[in-house]
């Protein structure tokens, strides 16, 4: 279905009662997995629903994102140990973070 197939549908008022979570729960039920926005996104300029085709305009280089994730396990396994009583000096020489 496109917004051409229903010209009544007031997509203001969609947006108005339901977010990006609902319809991305709708299409994971019928398996169109990523197929919505994150919340956040909002129009550049102008009133009005943001609806349509995509393009993406920014991306993160996917070893970035491998190197925020290995710091952020790296991160929890710290503060593991010093949750189970390690010592500060161990986690740093370990791992090099606190």
């Amino acid at each position: 279905m496109t917004v051409q197939d229903a010209p009544d549908l007031d997509l203001d008022a969609v947006a108005e009662h339901c977010y990006s979570a609902v319809f991305s729960d709708i299409c994971d039920q019928f398996g169109r997995r990523h197929q919505t926005t994150r919340p956040g996104l909002r129009r550049f300029s102008g009133a009005g629903t943001l609806v349509g085709w995509a393009r993406t305009f920014r991306s993160v280089a996917v070893d970035a994102a491998a190197r925020a994730l290995e710091k952020a396990i790296t991160e929890d396994r710290a503060r593991d140990l010093l949750l189970e009583g390690a010592k500060l000096a161990d986690v740093w020489e370990r791992f090099g973070v606190l």
